[in-house]
């Protein structure tokens, strides 16, 4: 389990050094997938200074509202495609396992 946030939070600090929105306004983030990995990196996001989650997307939106729910995320959908077209998300965390 720490080796999964450690290496979350990692990964996190290497992408918020390549992405700036140039303002003062922090990175909004989409979280596609509600799985655990993806619960790592929206903690990693909640900690992370000038960064917040700004929406999660799953093939369930039932599950997409739990998760959010439970990571203070304000917008969930219940596919990926609904998220992508989001125009105030800066930046996407593909948290889903490749097949």
């Amino acid at each position: 389990m720490m080796i999964l946030r450690t290496a979350a939070a990692s990964l996190f600090r290497s992408s918020q050094r390549a992405f700036s929105t140039g303002s003062d306004r922090p990175i909004r983030w989409g979280i596609l997938s509600a799985g655990k990995i993806a619960s790592d990196y929206a903690k990693a996001i909640q900690v992370a200074e000038g960064s917040e989650a700004l929406a999660v997307a799953a093939r369930s939106e039932t599950k997409a509202e739990s998760f959010a729910k439970s990571h203070n995320i304000p917008q969930f959908y219940g596919s990926y495609e609904d998220l992508l077209a989001n125009p105030d998300i800066d930046v996407v965390y593909v948290g889903s396992v490749a097949d």
